[in-house]
């Protein structure tokens, strides 16, 4: 599994990656609000 933080402002480029939003948004100082995104690497 790939686990990543991504910044909400540009959550269209993570769905063409392949990720999926998990969980509610949070803010990282001084950087802005975060989505924790993941992508399942299993070929299972």
């Amino acid at each position: 599994m790939w686990l990543r933080s991504g910044r909400t402002s540009v959550g269209g480029y993570y769905p063409k990656l392949g990720l999926s939003a998990h969980g509610d948004s949070f803010d990282l100082s001084p950087i802005g609000p975060h989505t924790d995104m993941y992508k399942n690497l299993s070929k299972d």
